[in-house]
């Protein structure tokens, strides 16, 4: 499995672009309509890092002990624009694969989780514990497909994530999994592109704040889906 860890540092901004895996080279190959991590999730999405929309943070800080440990997050999460999200990061990824057809009963990735600490994990926009993703065959398909899964795609205000000892500023996320499957349904190819960003000096973002965190976050993650895009 090929690992890309790019730390991308700026004077007000805290950057991060994660790259895992590795595409496959696949003739023919379909691309079907995003399908959103979150409709596949048990539990709350805003716990798996799987939330489309706006998160508002409200009301300081509550520890929570469930006998792992003790983890802090912000006493009022609310995650709001969800459809108008949901359009939003479907028009993205329109611009950069051919989008075709939803496929049907697509089979969520693997969630494994990632032991011990981070140095990021105090102040990270994500909740705890880290996880990594793998994906999984699903049923026949009518031609090789790539599947884009939208993992996490949100803005946020000030506030703690689930399991952070500090909390983080304003920022953004932009998660997605690409996953190249065969006629059978097995697995191809993958790649994982993670990125977010927080600043260090906006913790009440206006709205057009929000909205340049995730453009410059669509900019970083969309130069390596466009390495992988079909032509």
């Amino acid at each position: 499995m090929l690992t890309a860890l790019l730390l991308l540092a700026c004077s007000t901004h805290k950057n991060e672009l994660v790259v895992r895996g590795a595409m496959a080279r696949v003739d023919d190959l379909a691309v079907a309509a995003p399908v959103f991590l979150e409709d596949h999730v048990d539990g709350d999405p805003f716990r798996r890092n799987a939330a489309v929309g706006n998160i508002t943070f409200g009301g300081g800080y509550v520890t929570i002990d469930e006998g792992r440990g003790q983890h802090n997050v912000s006493k009022d999460v609310v995650v709001s624009e969800e459809e108008r999200y949901q359009r939003q990061v479907t028009d993205w990824l329109a611009d950069l694969l051919p989008l075709g057809a939803p496929v049907e009963a697509p089979v969520p990735p693997e969630a494994r989780e990632v032991r011990g600490t981070t140095s990021r994990d105090g102040h990270d926009n994500a909740s705890l514990p880290n996880v990594e993703l793998r994906p999984v065959a699903m049923g026949p398909l009518p031609r090789p497909t790539l599947v884009p899964w939208v993992v996490g795609y949100y803005s946020h205000n000030a506030g703690w994530f689930y399991g952070q000892r500090w909390g983080t500023g304003a920022g953004a996320r932009v998660h997605v999994l690409l996953v190249q499957h065969g006629e059978d349904g097995s697995v191809l190819g993958y790649m994982d592109v993670d990125g977010s960003r927080v600043s260090e000096r906006i913790f009440s973002p206006t709205e057009g704040e929000l909205q340049d965190l995730l453009l410059a976050l669509e900019k970083r993650v969309g130069r390596r889906i466009g390495k992988a895009a079909p032509r």
